[in-house]
Parts: C-alpha cells; structure tokens; sequence
C-alpha cells in the first residue's frame, strides 16, 4: 500500500494514478492544497519513489490539477491537467521528467478544458475535452491531428478515454451513463 506521508497544514492528496505498461512503475498524480502545489511521482514496483516531475527548468511549476495520467510508447508522461473548470491543457514531460510541450487547444482562441487522457499504438495522445465535447487527437510532438465527436450513438460530453491495444478499440466514458467502444480504424483517425 502507498501512503502519503503528510506534514500538518498540507497534506497531498492523490488525484490520479497509473501503472505503466513499459516499465512496472506507478505514475501518481498529486495536489497540496491550500499552498497550491501539484506533482507527479513514480514509484516502482517495489513501492520506492524513484522521480518526482513538478517543475520545468526554470522552476515554474508544471502543474494545477493533475487529474488524469497515461504514458506513451516513447516514455513520455503524459497529465491531463485542468487549470480551471474552463480550461487546462495536455502537459507532456519526457520520461526523465524534462517538460516537452503543453497542449491547450487547436486553436490560439480555443480553450480545452481536459478530461480522459490516453495514447494509441501510434503514440498519438488522445484527450477529451468538455468545452468542444470533442476527442482531440495530437502527436507525440503536440501538433493537433483531429478532433472527433460521434453524434451516432448519443455520446454526450465525452470525458474519460482507454485505448484496447490488443482489439484496437477506443473506448469512451461519458458525463451521461454511455460508455462507448470504437473500432481504431483510418475513419476514426481522420477525424
């Protein structure tokens, strides 16, 4: 069992968590309220803390609300960090917790409000977002590739995301009780 190990005044509190098919490791998403500090942490799979990622390399911190977490092909961290109820952005770290890029939306003016995080087989992160109620779909480089809804099944506000490697679905959760699975296929890609 991992336990946080609290001072008095600003406890951390677990906002997300995964477990890495790469390595073994635990990706754990955190927050301190009250100073306003967030981080991720990794553990292995003997439970020690081996990395803590907060802060790019000139200190600013990385994150506010590390609510979803997923790791790509390439070792990159991947957080699904929400600023805000009205939007955050997708926060990629390099698998030595080197700050990569940030994605907030297709556009300058658009605002993605980020939920459900998660990467295919051709290390293309894919994220929800509630302000489009749309899935964008970026590279591992952070350049936007589509954004897709599907209005056929009723999928409303789309907001959690898993990619099936193995059946290669796509399966989405949504705020209405719809869980969703999508065959991964060059349609889908496309956008």
């Amino acid at each position: 069992m991992l336990t946080l190990k609290n001072t008095p005044g600003s406890p951390w509190f677990y906002l997300c968590v995964y477990s890495s098919k790469l390595t073994g490791d635990l990706l754990v998403g955190m927050k301190r309220y009250g100073i306003g500090d967030s981080k991720v942490e990794r553990y292995n799979s003997a439970w020690q803390l081996t990395q803590t990622i907060q802060h790019d390399s000139i200190g600013q911190a990385l994150y506010k609300y590390p609510y979803y977490i997923t790791e790509n092909n390439n070792g990159d961290v991947v957080v699904s960090d929400s600023y805000n109820h009205s939007h955050g952005a997708v926060v990629v770290t390099s698998n030595d917790g080197i700050y990569r890029f940030s994605y907030t939306g297709y556009t300058s003016e658009s605002k993605l409000s980020p939920g459900g995080v998660c990467t295919d087989e051709f290390s293309h992160i894919l994220v929800c977002d509630s302000s489009s109620m749309n899935v964008h779909m970026i590279n591992e480089n952070g350049q936007f590739l589509s954004a897709w809804y599907s209005r056929s099944t009723d999928m409303i506000w789309p907001f959690s995301l898993s990619y099936d490697h193995e059946h290669h679905l796509l399966w989405v959760g949504s705020r209405i009780p719809i869980i969703a699975a999508y065959r991964y296929n060059r349609s889908l890609l496309c956008g």
